[in-house]
């Protein structure tokens, strides 16, 4: 309720400018206005949040209600149907799968075949399969490995790497500067994960392989 309280009185002065929601405090790693003086795609997204939070668009928070029951729909059908059809493959690291599109619209249907190759979304089903994993005592002790996820997108991959959620401290630091190492080398550009706990990168189609084989040797190496 502080928190709502506050956003209602810093919503008419914000909105009209005069407090800078991307820089006081910064709401993102990019600036809240484009080059050209926009303002940038999440200022819009974040307004849309809050009139839902105040009660101010019922429609747009059923949809938004809608759309989080599918992706966790989604999640928990990819879950099954990796691990029934024995698609996670243990390395000497870690664990990883691919999630290939093909694979999504058979199990989907419409858009929501996308809705996993997105950081939040994919990062959400790896966490699952590590829970799950965990709580079988599957994926405990000296087996509780990181886990990779590789979802294929028409242009890319999108990897997001999670540890073991008994796994802290120097391991999680060990495993986060590990993946950082194998993106780095590669074309494709590194960029980290924000607002949860996991690593996410963009990865060329040709490239994909290549990360794999870097992160095997980044992990024995330190």
């Amino acid at each position: 309720e502080a928190a709502k309280g506050k956003l209602q009185q810093l919503a008419p002065a914000a909105r009209a400018g005069a407090i800078d929601v991307g820089r006081d405090p910064p709401a993102s790693p990019q600036e809240a206005q484009t080059e050209g003086g926009e303002a940038a795609p999440w200022v819009d997204s974040f307004w849309k949040a809050y009139d839902c939070v105040l009660g101010k668009d019922s429609k747009l928070l059923q949809r938004g209600l809608e759309l989080s029951m599918a992706q966790h729909r989604l999640v928990f059908s990819r879950a099954v149907g990796l691990v029934e059809n024995k698609q996670i493959t243990t390395l000497q690291y870690f664990r990883c799968a691919y999630l290939y599109r093909a694979q999504a619209a058979s199990a989907t249907s419409g858009g929501t075949s996308e809705m996993l190759a997105r950081p939040l979304a994919l990062h959400k089903l790896a966490l699952f399969l590590t829970e799950i994993h965990r709580f079988n005592k599957k994926w405990t002790g000296p087996k509780a490995k990181p886990l990779i996820l590789l979802a294929e997108r028409p242009w890319d991959f999108l990897v997001v790497g999670v540890t073991c959620p008994e796994v802290k401290g120097g391991a999680k630091n060990h495993f986060a500067k590990a993946f950082k190492n194998a993106a780095e080398p590669l074309r494709s550009g590194y960029r980290p994960s924000s607002g949860f706990d996991g690593n996410a990168v963009e990865v060329d189609r040709d490239d994909v392989h290549r990360f794999i084989d870097n992160l095997l040797v980044s992990m024995q190496k330190a």
